[in-house]
């Protein structure tokens, strides 16, 4: 899975995001990410820190911009084995807990 960040709004994506956007979903994205999103380059090799944050932006653009749950699915699990190959740092590990809203 190839992913895209916007280096100037930071609007991160998939290729397997679909091409509609909903309703309000741009007013959406500008205030709980453009807004926020120091202009930065993804484009040369990067690290695993850097891939995790990635990932995570991606997940965070696409619940925003409300794509298919199996979509979002595949983003955690991709974060999670980002985690297990990065240098473990102590003994810490992260758990992901994800849960459908309304449970």
């Amino acid at each position: 899975m190839i992913f895209f960040v916007c280096p100037h709004c930071g609007f991160s994506y998939s290729e397997d995001f679909s091409r509609y956007f909903p309703p309000t979903t741009m007013e959406i994205i500008l205030e709980k990410v453009s807004s926020h999103w120091v202009p930065h380059h993804f484009s040369k090799e990067i690290s695993i820190k850097d891939a995790i944050n990635t990932y995570k932006l991606a997940s965070y653009c696409g619940a925003l911009k409300k794509e298919k749950h199996i979509i979002l699915a595949g983003l955690c699990l991709r974060i999670a084995w980002l985690y297990r190959i990065k240098p473990k740092q102590g003994t810490r590990r992260k758990i992901f807990l994800v849960r459908p809203r309304g449970i």
